[in-house]
């Protein structure tokens, strides 16, 4: 399986030269590297001007809060026990699940519960306090309000469909001259059935006699199952100077399942397939590798004004190719509303590699903080 796997990538160099070889940034020159991180930048400017959707949705949605007042306008989705609600004179808003006691809309939304069931269809009320009727194409069904973890329009047309973030980043010590800049961000489409999402981030750290950077991006889309599961095939490529990696290009499939998932906490684990491709710095050689990808990943939600949420997500990859060999990544990140659609973020990753290619540390790690826009 792994030489089938291996001779359908074709020789390595023949796959490095399509997909663009990532020289050693060591013997780059400065004007180089200022190229560079300007192309990265003006990449990540133009896709959010690209994939940021200009289609305004009809605002008819009524939601109506337990004191009884009543907002119009559009569900853009439920999700950490909060409802992200658009309307024409208040502009986006975040209104407390437990604190809505009625909601309706004639749009097509997935409904899910505490218990991972999903339903399909608009979303209706009862003379009941927080009581919903999900108008399914089988029977409508009624439900406790209070019972739904996540809403999640389900759109017609590209444009409509599209979500995501971008965050950056920038400090200088004059003591040391150093500087560090770190740009992020993810976009995703959402159907009915299929998620796709491609994230991506950029980390430099530039001295006067050093340089290091770690450069990440994937592709992943992901098929959704019965109640908790979801099934996943992904694409992304890496580069890490303080670890000795040129590049490394993975292919995984992976299954996930919600282990938890409430208005307060989201708790999943995953366990999948990896094949990759490395090239390192030093040594200018090329290995394959099959690996097995575990991840755990925890967020928690809270409501203090301004807003917030705590995210950690953890990753080994034991590997099957390499004997005694595995990697793993942690990653945290804090978010702390400033302003609507815009967050503080602090931010820390850790890498490790237990068997690194010589000259490469076994252990890379940064602690950030920038400023996030999300958009949708």
């Amino acid at each position: 399986m792994f030489d089938l796997w291996r001779s359908s990538l074709g020789h390595p160099r023949h796959l490095w030269a399509l997909c663009g070889r990532v020289r050693n940034p060591l013997a780059r020159t400065r004007e180089t590297s200022t190229r560079s991180l300007a192309i990265s930048l003006g990449i990540a400017a133009l896709a959010v001007a690209v994939l940021s959707p200009s289609a305004q949705a009809a605002r008819t949605d009524v939601v109506i809060l337990r004191n009884a007042d009543h907002i119009t306008g559009e569900i853009k989705s439920l999700a950490g026990g909060r409802l992200e609600y658009k309307t024409d004179d208040m502009d986006r808003i975040y209104i407390e699940w437990e604190k809505i006691q009625h909601v309706t809309s004639a749009d097509r939304f997935e409904v899910i519960d505490e218990h991972g069931i999903k339903r399909y269809g608009s979303i209706g009320r009862t003379e009941k306090p927080y009581e919903v009727v999900i108008t399914t194409p089988v029977a409508p069904d009624t439900m406790d309000l209070h019972r739904i973890v996540r809403i999640t329009p389900i759109k017609l047309g590209f444009w409509k469909r599209l979500k995501g973030s971008i965050s950056a980043g920038f400090s200088y010590t004059s003591a040391t001259e150093t500087s560090e800049f770190n740009l992020g961000g993810g976009t995703s489409s959402r159907t009915e059935k299929y998620n796709r999402k491609l994230d991506y981030s950029i980390y430099v750290t530039d001295q006067t006699e050093k340089r290091t950077s770690r450069y990440s991006a994937g592709l992943t889309v992901d098929r959704f199952l019965g109640r908790r599961w979801t099934a996943g095939l992904g694409f992304s490529g890496e580069h890490n100077e303080e670890l000795g990696l040129d590049l490394r290009l993975s292919l995984t499939l992976a299954g996930t399942r919600y282990l938890l998932e409430t208005n307060k906490s989201l708790l999943r684990f995953s366990l999948g397939l990896s094949g990759n491709q490395e090239r390192y710095i030093d040594t200018d050689s090329t290995a394959y590798n099959l690996e097995i990808p575990i991840v755990a990943e925890y967020r928690r939600f809270t409501f203090n004004n301004p807003e917030s949420d705590i995210g950690l997500s953890g990753t080994i990859y034991p590997s099957l190719t390499t004997g005694g060999r595995y990697r793993g990544s942690l990653d945290a990140d804090l978010n702390h509303e400033i302003y609507k659609d815009l967050f503080f973020v602090i931010g820390f990753y850790y890498d490790y590699d237990s068997k690194p290619p010589t000259g490469g540390a076994t252990d890379d790690y940064r602690l950030t903080t920038s400023i996030k826009w999300t958009y949708n």
